[in-house]
């Protein structure tokens, strides 16, 4: 039966998923608590992920491809498959450091003229997201 007109619909026509089903020898996160590797046969676990660089190794001692995140969750289950859900990823090497830094001096003078709590927020949410990008830029991350 069709959908009735007053059930919310909900299209992601951007959903990517990377490494769908492949085995990878090491995953680090950048978690709230800081960085942190998991390994297959790693205890399940549930964190939450910071705005950071996602490191990936897809076999053992070789490179890591690098992603970018704006934060979102990890989940780690017993069957050692590791789920990571972010609303915004990208290589590192597609971040344009010019482009950082105008959204990072945007959202600092956001942040200094705000006059309330919702904005002095939303201000604080940009300059970590585009503090860490400006740091992912400068490690080479």
């Amino acid at each position: 039966p069709p959908t009735p007109p007053s059930t919310p619909r909900h299209n992601h026509p951007h959903l990517q998923s990377l490494y769908a089903n492949a085995s990878v020898d090491m995953v680090i996160l950048p978690g709230s608590d800081g960085f942190f590797g998991v390994l297959p046969n790693h205890v399940p676990t549930i964190a939450e992920l910071k705005p950071g660089v996602v490191q990936v190794q897809e076999t053992a001692g070789g490179p890591l491809a690098k992603y970018f995140v704006s934060g979102g969750f990890a989940s780690m289950n017993k069957d050692s498959v590791l789920n990571v859900s972010v609303l915004e990823a990208c290589p590192v090497e597609d971040l344009d450091n010019e482009a950082v830094k105008m959204g990072l001096a945007q959202y600092q003078a956001a942040h200094a003229a705000a006059t309330d709590d919702i904005a002095k927020a939303e201000a604080e949410i940009g300059v970590e997201v585009y503090s860490a990008m400006a740091y992912a830029i400068a490690e080479g991350a």
